[in-house]
């Protein structure tokens, strides 16, 4: 995840910034806003996208069937995919936001992360991600440090075929420049849960995320972020993963709500390559309009969990 994004909404007519709420050029939108009759509540509006939702988290029934089949087989170790089967790692990852305007040159950033993850006994684990980020949003390239984001997570019922995991998670406003982050310090404490079936995985994450402290030039920041989880086995230890990443912003009332799908295959049980893509059902929120992601990871741990 890239912390960056924390926080993010956009003045639709402007050009929009990932990472900061600064307007600096003011264009004609190129993606029309989605009108909604006067009063009605942003959890109402919420509630249109309930239908969208639950037929986007019917792909669970596919696997119930595969597993008769015979096409979608168990898989014993660990990918590193489940948040409640944490694994020794360190990755590199590289995320490109496509911010897409009537321009000759498309507005867009680009974050290259080294990230690394570090269980303590069965239940415990703590995450770190390091990104550097790369802007075209100005007409100016710049290239710096982003937030950085430190996770903490607490497993129980490990062994259980469905987990509970709970957590908090502490971004630092390191960026050098005011697109490459929010320029607050933002806390996030999350649960969620995640059960298992012959084949893969189903869950859903939920994290309350907002500022504490920071620049006072800077907007303050509340998000919901809900993000499902739906994961595949395809067999020789190939992998989908069905994982959007929704925003719900409560300062400007609008939501983010992306499609995103990842492939990825483990190798010799150590080593991960991914790729991920995606786009957005809706923008209201001015994130980005599409995204990819290639990630290179090794596990120092490959045993069942």
């Amino acid at each position: 995840m890239f912390p960056a994004q924390n926080g993010v909404r956009f003045d639709s007519n402007c050009v929009r910034c990932p990472t900061c709420l600064s307007h600096r050029v003011r264009v004609v939108p190129s993606i029309p806003e989605v009108t909604v009759e006067p009063g009605l509540s942003l959890r109402m509006r919420i509630l249109d996208w309930v239908p969208v939702f639950m037929a986007l988290c019917s792909c669970t029934v596919v696997p119930a069937a595969a597993q008769y089949t015979g096409f979608i087989r168990e898989v014993t170790v660990n990918d590193g995919t489940d948040p409640t089967r944490p694994i020794t790692r360190i990755d590199l990852r590289n995320d490109f936001f496509a911010d897409w305007q009537e321009f000759e040159d498309d507005r867009s950033y680009n974050v290259t992360s080294v990230g690394a993850g570090l269980p303590f006994g069965d239940r415990f684990n703590v995450g770190l991600d390091i990104p550097v980020v790369t802007t075209n949003l100005t007409f100016t390239t710049k290239t710096g440090l982003g937030d950085i984001p430190l996770r903490a997570e607490y497993i129980a019922d490990r062994g259980s075929p469905g987990r509970l995991i709970a957590g908090l998670l502490l971004s630092f406003p390191t960026a050098i420049e005011d697109e490459m982050g929010t320029g607050k310090f933002l806390i996030g404490p999350g649960i969620g849960a995640v059960f298992s079936f012959m084949g893969g995985f189903w869950g859903i994450l939920l994290r309350d995320v907002f500022s504490v402290a920071g620049h006072d030039s800077r907007p303050n920041i509340h998000e919901l972020w809900i993000r499902p989880l739906v994961k595949l086995d395809l067999g020789k230890q190939w992998y989908t993963l069905f994982t959007p990443d929704i925003r719900i912003n409560w300062v400007s009332e609008r939501v983010f709500l992306p499609f995103t799908i990842e492939f990825g295959k483990l190798w010799g049980n150590s080593w991960l390559v991914s790729v991920r893509g995606g786009g957005h059902i809706s923008n209201a929120d001015k994130r980005y309009d599409w995204r990819t992601q290639i990630r290179v990871g090794y596990l120092f741990q490959s045993n069942v969990r």
